[in-house]
């Protein structure tokens, strides 16, 4: 049920071009794929965006540490 499929293809790995996954991380599982300086296959920026636009945070928390400063202190939800 978390893997998606495009509709009237094979289910073979030769025919697919795109198969997407759902699951879910919170913050912290996040932010611990990333800290590595080799997060790799982790895209750094692209994950710190997701956090930042998930949040129901104002422009003050737009800066990473005073974000992470908040979800420490649990400020955020």
């Amino acid at each position: 049920g978390q893997f998606y499929f495009p509709r009237k293809v094979a289910a073979t790995e030769s025919k697919q071009d795109i198969v997407t996954c759902e699951t879910e991380y919170t913050i912290t599982d996040l932010c611990e794929k990333i800290k590595p300086e080799d997060c790799a296959p982790w895209d750094r920026d692209a994950v710190r965006l997701a956090i930042t636009k998930a949040t129901n945070a104002e422009p003050a928390y737009q800066d990473w540490e005073r974000l992470m400063e908040a979800v420490k202190d649990n400020d955020l939800y």
